[in-house]
């Protein structure tokens, strides 16, 4: 059995994930969650778990299209795409980051009570 702290929210995001070697691929998120997504993509060979990245999900707002930056981890690889754990971003991203969860979570209740019972220690706020 699987055990997740965060809830899986099946939000579809568009995104760039920049990785090491400098290049730059576009996907869709299948799920994000408070520490991570599932990014939809063709992996190139060379990509490997552990690999820093920055995945910009790229969000519609009514001003327009925000990009809003959250640095990475490779977590997994999959033919379809990649696991990322999300472990830095500024503060001003970190909360587009969360209202973007909070408009597409069902219970509003359960991501505040994951967001406090699971504080991520790891989790650097940069500045903006």
């Amino acid at each position: 059995m699987e055990y997740r702290k965060f809830t899986r929210l099946p939000l579809f995001v568009v995104v760039e994930l920049h990785l090491a070697d400098g290049s730059r691929h576009y996907g869709e998120t299948a799920d994000l969650s408070l520490d991570g997504a599932f990014v939809k993509f063709h992996p190139p060979k060379d990509i490997a778990v552990r690999q820093e990245c920055v995945l910009d999900l790229i969000i519609t707002t009514q001003e327009g299209w925000v990009r809003t930056e959250l640095k990475c981890q490779i977590a997994h690889i999959r033919d379809e795409g990649v696991g990322v754990r999300f472990h830095a971003a500024s503060i001003a991203g970190h909360e587009a980051f969360i209202k973007l969860l909070m408009e597409g979570h069902s219970d509003v209740e359960q991501l505040l009570e994951e967001m406090g019972s699971h504080p991520s220690g790891d989790f650097q706020y940069q500045d903006d």
